[in-house]
């Protein structure tokens, strides 16, 4: 691995693993769906390929839904030693000198790896993470949540959560956002993700929290396609995405 390069492979759903010159960092990784027939990203690959022989292996749990929230993953501290489980204050672990819980606007510095927790518009935590001379930011559940079957009052709200959450994030320098795009929002799914592009002018925007519909990475694409960001487009579980800092 190059300096300023990262490799980004996609688990599911909004799980991502980035690989960076020094550093491995895991994102909200679950088991992909069965019906998608993918191999190679079981709990078990998972390990052997990016835990077991590893150094500087840094796994996020932005909070404890089961679609984020893979309660194995909390033994691979015990089989590796020096990697650091960084989690959401709801996530069901008890802190310890590798496993660490952050509340929205908690900083912590772990060796070179440089990590801010923000709000979500749901439960636990998203993350502003700076390793090797780059940073990304992971949404967790943070979304733009416009239900139809909401009242007017309840969408106003669901709109001003969001928008002053991202206001607090607005500032930083951000070289890879995750970012919901749900299709279970309909006609609403991309708004999340315009606002955030719009608004924090990530090099690079992935789509996450679609589960098995990787059509609508495409629709966003297309929807954004004179953006600043560029947006990429996600086709399978174990898709992975090369990333150049510019």
């Amino acid at each position: 691995m190059k300096p300023f390069t990262a490799q980004i492979t996609h688990v599911y759903h909004s799980g991502f693993i980035i690989e960076t010159v020094n550093h491995t960092l895991i994102f909200d990784c679950i088991e992909p769906d069965k019906s998608l027939n993918v191999t190679g990203f079981n709990q078990r690959d998972i390990y052997r390929k990016w835990i077991n022989s590893r150094n500087n292996v840094f796994v996020f749990v932005t909070h404890h839904h089961q679609d984020h929230f893979m309660p194995s993953v909390l033994d691979w501290n015990a089989s590796n030693p020096s990697l650091h489980i960084i989690a959401g204050y709801d996530v069901p672990i008890k802190p310890s000198q590798n496993c660490h819980l952050m509340n929205p606007s908690e900083k912590l510095k772990i060796n070179e790896v440089s990590i801010e927790a923000f709000g979500s518009t749901d439960d636990g935590v998203s993350f502003y993470v700076q390793v090797d001379n780059m940073s990304f930011f992971h949404s967790g559940d943070l979304n733009w949540w416009h239900w139809n079957e909401f009242t007017s009052q309840q969408l106003e709200q669901e709109e001003l959560d969001f928008k002053n959450e991202i206001q607090q994030i607005s500032s930083k320098i951000i070289d890879v956002a995750f970012v919901p795009v749900d299709p279970r929002l309909e006609e609403h799914y991309y708004l999340a993700g315009e606002y955030f592009v719009e608004t924090c002018k990530p090099s690079l925007m992935v789509p996450m929290h679609f589960g098995i519909h990787f059509d609508i990475t495409q629709q966003f694409s297309n929807k954004l396609s004179h953006a600043s960001s560029s947006i990429a487009v996600l086709e399978n579980s174990g898709q992975q995405i090369q990333y150049v800092k510019k």
